[in-house]
């Protein structure tokens, strides 16, 4: 899978220090975490990284990055759940390398999570993830290999998740969409993007949200953490049952957006 010198590029070279970093990334996100959970996510960031040399889940290369940047901006996403105590289940979709659906599932063993992607390459992927790290420690994942827009017409799954993200799918405008259809009403949304968009962004939704019925019930940012300080956090409250018409053909949610 991996060349003698891939095999020591850009790895902390002492026994548990992915361990030990993932700790530290849990501690700046204000997240509870269990020792194992810990063991657990290391782990799956060494299990991410090696896959990661030749199929381009995530951007960055460098292991120590991806616990920083991306491990960091996933634990905050479990952190706003872990408020949500009532919440069951959770759908992450386009959820490609994982993140933050697989470290969601990593932090809440009791949480029932369904990782959702079009492209079967990563499908396999999180497959293999999840078979490596879920067995034994927490409830089965779910991978289902899908077009995002196919999964609310699932009757089985319209309506059926309390939780719900799309971090790498598109705009606010056009995860919403996607999102909104598969949350219970009552469930919640919560949208990951960046400062320097949120506002364009958020004005482009404003219509569709009315319709969708989502209203925007927290706003988190993290200014104090440097790898992550251009991030939002945006908590969407779904109030009411979709409309059958949502969501609606790709081309057309994409032609809007």
């Amino acid at each position: 899978m991996k060349s003698n010198s891939e095999s020591t590029e850009n790895r902390p070279a002492e026994p548990g220090a992915l361990t030990e970093k993932v700790a530290e990334q849990a501690a700046l996100a204000q997240l509870p975490i269990e020792a194992q959970a810990c063991r657990k996510i290391a782990d799956f960031v060494d299990f991410l990284w090696d896959y990661n040399q030749r199929l381009n889940l995530v951007g960055t290369k460098d292991i120590e990055q991806i616990i920083e940047k991306h491990v960091l901006d996933a634990f905050t996403v479990a952190s706003a759940f872990q408020k949500r105590s009532e919440a069951k289940s959770y759908v992450d979709l386009g959820c490609g390398g994982g993140l933050p659906g697989m470290l969601v599932a990593l932090v809440n063993p009791a949480l029932e999570v369904t990782l959702v992607d079009a492209i079967g390459k990563k499908c396999r992927f999180l497959e293999e993830a999840t078979d490596k790290l879920c067995k034994g420690y927490r409830a089965p994942v779910r991978v289902i290999c899908a077009r995002a827009e196919e999964l609310s017409k699932q009757p089985d799954l319209r309506e059926h998740f309390d939780l719900g993200t799309a971090r790498a799918v598109g705009t606010l405008k056009l995860t919403m969409e996607l999102v909104a259809p598969a949350l219970k009403p009552g469930g919640f949304y919560l949208a990951q993007k960046t400062l320097v968009r949120e506002t364009e962004e958020r004005q482009e939704a404003a219509l569709l949200q009315e319709k969708l019925s989502l209203k925007l019930v927290d706003r988190q940012t993290f200014e104090s953490l440097p790898s992550i300080k251009e991030n939002v956090l945006l908590t969407f409250l779904k109030e009411k049952p979709t409309s059958a018409q949502y969501p609606r053909e790709w081309k057309k949610i994409k032609g809007d957006s």
